[in-house]
């Protein structure tokens, strides 16, 4: 190398300047050179402004987060009280439609209690001969003056389910024009299970609703306790305290009532539970008793 070359070399290292700071990539700022007190309270107050601008976006984020929680559980507790409303509101319909539906088969009862179900008569009987049957069994089982002034409006085979499963014979539908002539009927056969007529073994029902029959078949407990009693047979239970009055319908609730009474399964025979005993009658739905319908005074 000559002189003058070695000379430009020599110069241009001499007047060679570190980078500014905006040459440097932002790792490299500050390192140039030893770190000193002020170059590490700088670099301090770098991070600590890019830490800053995070946690206030994070703080943004968690707001709004909040926010929506906020109104979430707002629109959870408007959920609740319209959820409680509405279970109120079917427990109010589901009672009116239990209501509705006991007066209905209370009203159809009323209206088949004129009617009387006869079982036995052989379908060999043609249906222009039960009239005739009818009255021979009146004629037999009745005093002579008494049975010639009981009036028939109809006798008739009812119809076989197609779901029976027995071959027995049809039974026979008796409509009388009076219920107090029925009544009598039953009374002279009370004590006849089943009543022998002819080459016949008759036994007698009432005609009930089925929805009747199977609230008899759920109160069967119930009502077996209370005949014990000598009490009536219900088709709802309902008692009087504190010049209110409560009807037990379930027959869940029917066994509480009792309980509470103090009727237990096995009384004393012609017994009834004391009068005064204390009673917590806040689970029975208060209710006033249709005309006419079975109840069980208290």
């Amino acid at each position: 190398m000559k002189a003058t070359e070695y000379a430009v070399a020599f110069a241009d290292w001499t007047l060679y300047s570190p980078p500014s700071k905006a040459e440097l990539p932002p790792l490299m700022m500050g390192c140039t050179k030893p770190k000193t007190q002020t170059d590490i309270l700088d670099l301090y107050d770098c991070i600590r402004k890019l830490l800053d601008a995070d946690i206030a976006l994070l703080k943004e984020e968690v707001w709004a987060i909040s926010e929506w929680v906020r109104v979430a559980e707002e629109d959870v507790s408007d959920l609740k009280r319209g959820l409680s409303s509405l279970e109120e509101t079917v427990h109010n319909l589901q009672s009116s439609n239990t209501n509705t539906n006991l007066r209905v088969d209370s009203c159809e009862d009323r209206d088949r209690r004129k009617n009387l179900k006869i079982r036995g008569v052989s379908d060999t009987v043609a249906s222009e001969e039960l009239p005739h049957l009818n009255s021979r069994l009146l004629a037999s089982e009745l005093p002579t003056k008494m049975a010639k002034w009981i009036v028939l409006d109809g006798v008739y085979r009812i119809a076989k389910s197609p779901r029976a499963l027995t071959v027995s014979p049809r039974d026979i539908m008796v409509r009388f024009q009076s219920c107090a002539d029925k009544q009598k009927l039953l009374n002279a056969i009370r004590d006849k299970a089943p009543v022998h007529f002819e080459t016949h073994h008759l036994t007698f029902y009432q005609d009930l609703t089925r929805s009747t029959l199977q609230w008899r078949q759920a109160m069967r407990p119930i009502n077996r306790r209370l005949r014990t009693y000598r009490w009536s047979t219900p088709r709802a239970l309902i008692a009087y305290a504190e010049d209110k009055t409560y009807r037990a319908v379930a027959p869940k609730e029917a066994t509480t009532f009792l309980a509470s009474l103090g009727v237990t399964d096995t009384p004393p025979e012609n017994q009834k539970p004391q009068s005064g005993h204390s009673w917590d009658v806040s689970n029975i739905t208060p209710f006033v008793p249709a005309r006419g319908q079975n109840y069980v005074t208290i």
